[in-house]
């Protein structure tokens, strides 16, 4: 097998045209206008791989600003459920006296705070 047959099954394996190749000089022209346009693809095709990995930056910085304010939206209504549930205790129950509820308001506070500690 001579260097041109060898050259042209190279290519043929490689997935390119060997065109009208009779002579390795016009295996060589036919490889090297395929390298080029090959490596124009390729660049063409990082530079939009880069953009998307740019782009997929952006979409996970602002995923992360969106979980950390819902993470403190869950906060915030939280807080705001436990003070609803405290503030549903300031009225007396029914029958009950405003001097009885006030001790019972003023021994939950102390034992708030005793928790706190």
């Amino acid at each position: 097998m001579d260097d041109t047959e060898k050259l042209s099954l190279m290519m043929i394996r490689c997935g390119l045209a060997t065109g009208h190749g009779d002579t390795i000089d016009d295996l060589l022209f036919e490889l090297e206008k395929q390298t080029k346009n090959t490596s124009h693809a390729f660049s063409d095709a990082l530079k939009e791989i880069k953009q998307l990995k740019l782009a997929n930056s952006d979409l996970q910085m602002w995923f992360d600003y969106a979980r950390t304010e819902c993470d403190k939206l869950q906060a915030e209504v939280f807080r705001l459920s436990e003070s609803m549930s405290f503030i549903s205790m300031l009225t007396p129950l029914d029958g009950q006296s405003w001097e009885s509820h006030a001790r019972f308001i003023n021994a939950y506070a102390i034992n708030q705070l005793e928790e706190k500690e």
